[in-house]
């Protein structure tokens, strides 16, 4: 040990501080003792530990490494110019998780062992599991959704399943394979209205159009629904311009009798 201007310990030397506390050398390793207890280990590479001897044994690449303690910063903040890896295995098992917490201790949000993400719960059974309210102000796009509370938005796509208690959308936009511009095509075929009533009177509901008893224990199919119900629409529609076409004749042949009858009339008045 030398004490001029430098502070410098050899290896195999010993500080010795009052309370059995002292800093200590190894094989090029640096301890520091508390009560006789190794608190903090500095490898010659450079790499700190603390709660720990060997700070890299599952990171060769770790800088610091805290076991068996927290990490606090108060009044600061936590920079990096790097990616922050946060890969907590303690067990090496794999079922540990990384848990967020406000300042009154209250945790806030977890992303668990299965890499689901839980806002609001503490067993997030999806990708994102938010427990509470949810707002986005920009595009929304995934393959499926589930929502057991309102869901409000701007703007959303899905090419899955979406359900919820309730949806608010200023604008919905679904994508489906065809619409039914088909039934004005000719050789369209109509069913006639004699059909249609049988169909109604034995099965109790229109035709393609699900039974209410499959809707309320599957569910409704939102863009199914809407052409079936654009379908029947068109359908209707036919059928009033058939019916129009075919007032309209009769009240021409209505007009032909008629007249027929006005000249009769004259006829028998005349004789």
């Amino acid at each position: 040990m030398h004490a001029s201007g430098v502070f410098e310990i050899h290896r195999g030397e010993q500080v010795y501080l009052p309370s059995n506390n002292r800093i200590a050398t190894s094989s090029g390793n640096m301890g520091f003792l508390v009560n006789a207890d190794r608190k903090m280990t500095i490898l010659g590479s450079g790499s700190v530990g603390i709660g720990t001897t060997d700070p890299t044994s599952h990171n060769i690449n770790a800088r610091l490494t805290v076991k068996n303690g927290d990490i606090e910063i108060q009044n600061g903040s936590f920079t990096s110019y790097g990616e922050i890896v946060f890969q907590p295995d303690t067990d090496a098992n794999g079922d540990d998780e990384i848990i967020f917490k406000n300042n009154s201790k209250n945790e806030t949000m977890r992303i668990h062992s299965n890499d689901n993400v839980g806002i609001g719960t503490n067993s997030p059974s999806a990708k994102l599991h938010v427990n509470g309210t949810a707002k986005f102000t920009g595009a929304l796009t995934g393959t499926s959704a589930e929502f057991t509370g309102a869901f409000t938005g701007t703007s959303g796509t899905f090419s899955g399943a979406v359900n919820g208690n309730g949806a608010t959308f200023k604008t919905l936009h679904l994508t489906i394979g065809s619409f039914p511009d088909y039934v004005f095509a000719k050789g369209y075929d109509l069913m006639p209205l004699e059909q249609v009533e049988a169909y109604i009177n034995a099965h109790h509901h229109l035709p393609k159009v699900p039974k209410a008893e499959k809707v309320i224990k599957d569910g409704m199919n939102v863009g199914q629904i809407n052409v079936l119900l654009v379908e029947k629409v068109e359908e209707l529609t036919l059928h009033t311009i058939a019916q129009h076409k075919q007032l309209k004749q009769q009240n021409q042949q209505m007009k032909a009798l008629l007249k027929r009858l006005e000249k009769l009339e004259k006829q028998q008045k005349n004789k």
